[in-house]
């Protein structure tokens, strides 16, 4: 996302709202088997002009290493 912003020409930014180890939601069930997984929730901007809010799921031990 940070790229295509940037493609545009604007300014891209982004802030952290939350991030925790949460049960394994049905959704992404399938992409760790052992029943947690990492989130991370980030406000995404161009231009500092709220854009979109982004969640990412990830194994707990990745998860950790990125937030």
């Amino acid at each position: 996302m940070t790229e295509t912003i940037s493609d545009m020409g604007m300014k891209p930014g982004a802030t952290l709202i939350e991030h925790m180890i949460v049960k394994t939601p049905t959704p992404v069930q399938g992409f760790t088997d052992d029943g947690e997984m990492y989130v991370i929730k980030r406000h995404r901007y161009a231009d500092e002009t709220p854009l979109a809010i982004e969640t990412h799921y990830y194994p707990v031990d990745i998860g950790m290493k990125l937030s």
